[in-house]
C-alpha cells in the first residue's frame, strides 16, 4: 500500500474513533426524566438500550483500534485468511476490513 493511501486511511478511521469516543462519553451521562413511574420506567428502558449501544460502540472501537495498529505495523490491507491482498477499493469502502472480498464472502456462507 503506498503511503499516500495509507494517510487517508489513517485519517478516516481516526475521525472515525473520535466521533465513536463522542458518542461512548455521551451516552454515559445520567438520565433524569422526572420522579413518576413513568419517568423512571422510561429512564430505565433508556439506560439499557444505552448500555446495548456501549457495547456495540465499544466493539467497533476496537475494530479501529486494531486496524490503527495494522497500518502501523504494515500488515493493512492484507487478508487475514489467505493472507493475500485486500482491494483498495473494498478499503475505501470499509477502511477496517480485515479480509478480502473472497474470503469474507466464505466466512458470511
Amino acid at each position: 500500500m503506498d503511503k499516500q493511501f495509507l494517510d487517508i486511511q489513517s485519517k478516516k478511521l481516526n475521525f472515525q474513533k473520535k466521533i465513536l469516543l463522542k458518542k461512548m462519553s455521551e451516552l454515559t451521562k445520567i438520565l433524569d426524566f422526572g420522579d413518576s413511574q413513568d419517568d423512571n420506567a422510561q429512564e430505565v428502558a433508556e439506560t439499557s438500550n444505552n448500555l446495548s449501544l456501549g457495547r456495540d460502540l465499544k466493539l467497533e472501537l476496537k475494530e479501529i483500534e486494531k486496524v490503527l495498529k495494522r497500518i502501523g505495523d504494515g500488515g493493512y490491507g492484507k487478508c487475514d485468511q489467505c493472507g493475500g491482498v485486500i482491494e483498495k477499493k473494498r478499503l475505501e469502502l470499509i477502511p477496517t476490513a480485515v479480509n478480502c472480498a473472497n474470503c469474507q464472502s466464505k466466512l458470511k456462507k
